[in-house]
């Protein structure tokens, strides 16, 4: 039989939509490859061509269910050849090691989704949300699922998003208009139809577009307002509490913080500006300083405050001095109420205000405090005095204002908890072995977290510190995974478990480097905040280190780099972060091996051997068949929502009127009732759709009428003639689902 015009257009509708889908994840998969650190995003833009298809040619469940399972297979095999021949022994190996994977993630060892999990799961959205689109006309899914994802990267990412945005929102609509195409209309019908929703779709982008670009004061006014509510609830713990109760969710905490008593747990950050630094070289920021150490954070005590004399400064004559002093000038956020200041600073002007304002500095975290909160500053311009530090000789600290003050000094800046685990004590002896000075020590130590012990940099993996262990021990020994507060606590009490003074500084690092119409600054947003530890030498004072890969600071390291070095999130950050300084090719290289090693060696544990394949294997098994149980029950809904009416209306419970109702009310679900529409006129249009049923459809409305005119006590039970009528409109329900769509429709 020849194909009629609406099997065309019906054919012609899909393989547009099919077109459309294509471009509308297309960007999606590119970057889901990029963060995922995918070769290629060829393989994944296929399988998704693949998957529409198979909707499309193969109709029937039992043809598309292997084809499918099929083309999944080999997508995982060409991103994960796991050195094996695509096979049965290949998915066994792949199988035993995602195996492995889930166990860490349900157990918590891990907090990011891996890499062949996360293919997985983009694939399942993929063939759902095709299969809504193709099958059922249902467009939302895709397009909801391609904007959250878009949104969720411009939001919590520093990668700008908004021309792809505006892209999935022209596809969307596109995607909805064509959908709306009715299956029986002209083809001139059906063209103007397109041609309006392209039209409304590209007005609708464009009209977005002059938005963003024309109300971006409007935007950075609204980001400013909002900034210090968010900090606000950051400090009352709300996104602390939030993490603590959703499993595996990634942190909200972002930029400065005050509180550090409970460090520990993934990180995420804002890329909202903080304050711009007028210099062309790079700086630490110091906000302030913490030297008790309790095993879970860090925690101070604020001995006393002592005003700044600012009028000194203006006193001193630049042109005698012997040092040469540098300026640079600080523009800060209106909702940033600290004064960030660097090292080998020794004044601050506030200009005008300077008169007018008591500046303090707590002792002994070393942090600058206006003593009217109201009066707040938005500039200043800071003074450092430039030093030459040759720390090879140093050896131990002193202290000239006597033995009580140096006693006190020294137990207040080597304390550690009484419960620190001897083995933190036992490492930083055999970390050290070979150092003769003090310097020797703590560089030691330091090159031990930057680069020989293994360690990764993630913000995103950092587990939560279990309750009752030792922050730093279970970083230095369980999980060797951490952003900046891990790696400067780690080398604090390593010094400190060796009896050199030293304690635990944060602010901000260099920031972003910008080049604008030949002037040089350092953009600094809440994306860097940082922390790095400070070790006390003699005649030097406290001098700043920098464990955290791939960090470098300014002070101390031989080499330091203009480039921009952000503590963010970025597109590989969860296994080898990008570093934005200048490291040698064979840093690079060792420290790809020692990665590569450890993966293997992660996902190559050794297996009991008397576990059976199931037993190994039985966590992967569990969800792929709860996501195929949730695939099968949303194709059938229709066959289980009958079946369940089914075994409802075999109930003694329900009345004839329940019964009724409930027959009435699966009906509706397939084909809403018009406004002011009686039963027999709802019902002529099904007895239209099955004319061959048409007198079974006839006594049920007569039925329902006769319920609606009857008092209830009369309609409390079914009479069997009635139970089987009910029965057979249910049956007649799923006769219609079984019918091809262009016959049910």
């Amino acid at each position: 039989m020849a194909p009629t015009k609406e099997d065309i257009l019906r054919i012609l509708k899909k393989w547009s939509l099919v077109l459309v889908n294509s471009g509308l994840f297309f960007p999606i998969l590119r970057f889901f490859v990029q963060l995922n650190d995918f070769p290629a995003w060829t393989p994944l833009l296929v399988y998704l061509v693949i998957v529409q298809c198979v909707w499309i040619l193969l109709p029937k469940w039992y043809l598309w269910i292997p084809v499918q399972a099929a083309a999944l297979s080999y997508l995982m095999y060409v991103y994960f050849p796991l050195e094996e021949p695509f096979g049965l022994e290949w998915l066994a190996v792949f199988l035993r090691q995602n195996r492995i994977l889930l166990d860490q993630l349900l157990s918590g060892d891990i907090t990011l989704l891996p890499n062949t999990l996360s293919l997985f799961a983009i694939c399942a959205v993929l063939l759902i949300s095709s299969y809504a689109l193709i099958k059922r006309f249902t467009p939302f899914l895709s397009f909801i699922t391609a904007l959250g994802y878009l949104l969720i990267l411009q939001v919590f990412t520093a990668t700008e998003l908004m021309n792809l945005i505006l892209s999935t929102l022209f596809f969307g609509l596109l995607l909805i208009g064509l959908t709306k195409i009715p299956s029986d209309s002209s083809w001139r019908n059906a063209f103007f139809t397109l041609l309006l929703f392209s039209a409304l779709s590209f007005l609708f982008v464009k009209a977005s577009s002059w938005a963003i670009n024309s109300l971006a004061a409007q935007q950075e006014w609204i980001i400013s307002k909002t900034d210090s509510f968010h900090t606000e609830l950051e400090e009352q713990g709300l996104f602390e509490w939030i993490d603590k109760y959703s499993p595996g969710g990634v942190s909200s905490r972002s930029g400065y913080s005050e509180n550090d008593s409970n460090l520990g747990g993934p990180l995420t950050q804002r890329q909202n500006t903080v304050f711009i630094a007028h210099t062309d070289q790079p700086h630490y920021w110091l906000i302030e300083s913490k030297e008790i150490y309790t095993g879970k954070g860090w925690e101070t005590s604020v001995e006393e405050q002592a005003e700044v004399d600012l009028s000194l400064f203006q006193l001193l004559d630049r042109e005698k001095t012997t040092v040469e002093l540098t300026d640079i000038p600080i523009e800060l956020n209106d909702s940033f109420e600290q004064i960030p200041y660097s090292y080998q600073t020794i004044g601050f002007d506030f200009h005008d205000k300077t008169e007018s304002i008591d500046l303090l500095m707590e002792i002994p975290t070393g942090q600058y405090i206006l003593e009217d909160k109201e009066n707040q500053v938005d500039s200043y311009t800071l003074t450092l005095a430039s030093s030459d530090l040759d720390l090879t000789d140093q050896d131990s600290y002193s202290d000239s204002d006597g033995e009580a003050v140096s006693t006190s000094f020294h137990d207040r800046h080597t304390q550690l908890p009484v419960a620190l685990p001897e083995r933190v004590v036992a490492l930083a002896q055999d970390i050290t072995k070979n150092a003769e000075t003090t310097y020797e020590k703590v560089r030691a130590i330091e090159q031990y977290l930057k680069e020989d012990g293994g360690f990764e940099y993630s913000l995103s993996q950092t587990a939560y510190v279990p309750e009752g262990r030792d922050y730093v021990d279970h970083f230095l020994f369980d999980t060797k995974v951490g952003y900046c507060d891990n790696y400067s606590t780690a080398m604090v009490v390593l010094c400190r478990a060796l009896d050199i003074p030293a304690r635990w500084a944060k602010g901000f690092n260099s920031g972003n480097r910008v080049s604008e119409d030949g002037e040089i600054h350092y953009e600094v947003t809440n994306a860097n905040a940082h922390s790095w530890p400070e070790v006390y030498f003699e005649e030097m004072g406290w001098i700043p280190f920098e464990p955290t890969p791939p960090f470098t600071q300014p002070v101390t390291d031989e080499t330091t780099s203009n480039e921009v070095i952000d503590d963010t999130i970025t597109a590989d950050e969860s296994r080898t972060p990008e570093s934005s300084e200048s490291i040698d090719e064979s840093t690079e290289e060792e420290a790809s091996v020692t990665t590569e090693s450890m993966e293997e060696e992660a996902s190559s544990p050794v297996i009991p051997a008397e576990k059976s394949w199931i037993e190994k294997n039985i966590s992967f098994i569990s969800i792929v068949a709860i996501l195929l149980l949730l695939i099968s029950c949303f194709i059938k809904r229709w066959t289980l929502t009958s079946y369940l009416i089914s075994g409802m209306l075999h109930s003694s419970f329900l009345s004839l009127q329940q019964k009724t109702a409930l027959v009435y009310k699966l009906f509706q679900l397939k084909k809403r009732p018009l406004p002011h529409q009686t039963f027999r006129q709802y019902f002529k249009e099904w007895s239209m759709l099955m004319p061959e049923k048409e007198s079974t459809i006839e006594l049920f409305v007569q039925m329902m009428e006769e319920i609606a005119y009857s008092p209830e006590e009369d309609m409390a039970s079914a009479s069997p003639e009635q139970q089987i009528l009910l029965l057979k409109m249910v049956e007649l329900f799923k006769l219609y689902q079984a019918r091809p769509k262009n016959l049910a429709q």
